[in-house]
């Protein structure tokens, strides 16, 4: 029998480090040369390529923040993802976990996206990808409505503030304001298969209170095919916890394209939902553990 002790010191001293580190800017885009202009499609002629050699350094939590602007009257979207190919050759694009389509308001001419454990993985082991190498899958930017000219990694940005020893799907600051809604695509649900080792998937809130709406939706409709609301969690001031079913892990492995998180303010004051994390049963989670026989 193995008694699991966290190392209390460690992770202390690890969060004063990060609170104490200076964020490095590193410039992954353009590689060299002037900066120029990128306006964003969704195909293989309307994208911006970084390779993976660029993420080698990076960890999770660490800060992808795109340099652009609107340009149009239509949409503002973009997604992370990457090539699907046959053999050598480009057939369409698909996502990487946690690279969902976002809508997109600048901040001071910046949008930062975070880079998630199972991202990382992908883009750096994940194939085959259309170099024929069959190692990473590489890092493209898609979208429509914007153009980017410049890509920089933040470091640390957020590392350190992940919830371990639990799996962090996606991170980040999603505005919940009136009937707002998040998507998260089936390729960062992917991973984690039947979700027969999920115990409950957290949602972090900077509300700080328990009087709001959340809605985990399949698919619309009238009425939309929910898995869950906030009458079947467990709700704190930090954070919304679903203990999952037989049946509700039965809907989100059987999801076609997207999960719909969809949230409502109620009476109180707009929030950010920061973390979408998933509580894992196998104690060998925990990287910041040790063990005792």
């Amino acid at each position: 029998m193995k008694t699991k002790f966290y190392v209390l010191a460690a992770l202390l001293m690890a969060s004063m480090v990060n609170v104490m580190a200076e964020e490095t800017c590193t410039k992954i885009h353009p590689a060299s040369g002037d900066v120029y202009d990128v306006a964003l499609g969704y195909d293989d002629y309307h994208h911006l390529f970084i390779g993976k050699d660029k993420f080698e350094s990076a960890v999770p939590g660490n800060i992808v923040r795109v340099h652009g602007w609107n340009t149009g009257e239509g949409a503002h979207k973009l997604l992370l993802g990457y090539q699907v190919c046959e053999g050598t050759v480009f057939t369409n694009k698909a996502y990487l976990p946690g690279g969902e389509i976002r809508d997109v308001e600048w901040n001071s001419g910046h949008y930062d996206l975070c880079l998630t454990k199972d991202m990382l993985d992908a883009i750096r082991y994940g194939g085959p990808n259309c170099a024929g190498d069959g190692v990473g899958r590489d890092f493209r930017i898609y979208g429509e409505g914007i153009t980017i000219n410049v890509v920089d990694l933040i470091q640390p940005g957020r590392a350190g503030s992940f919830h371990e020893p639990f799996k962090t799907v996606w991170k980040g600051l999603f505005w919940v304001d009136e009937w707002t809604t998040k998507e998260i695509n089936k390729a960062t649900l992917a991973p984690y298969g039947d979700f027969s080792n999920v115990r409950a998937i957290r949602f972090y809130h900077e509300a700080n209170r328990t009087n709001f709406t959340l809605n985990l939706i399949l698919a619309w409709g009238e009425p939309p095919t929910k898995v869950a609301d906030q009458s079947n969690m467990t709700l704190t001031n930090e954070y919304f916890e679903l203990e999952l079913t037989d049946a509700m892990r039965s809907q989100l492995a059987g999801i076609e394209s997207v999960l719909y998180v969809q949230g409502n303010k109620e009476s109180g004051t707009p929030f950010n939902l920061t973390d979408i994390v998933f509580v894992t049963y196998s104690p060998d989670d925990c990287p910041n553990c040790f063990y005792v026989y």
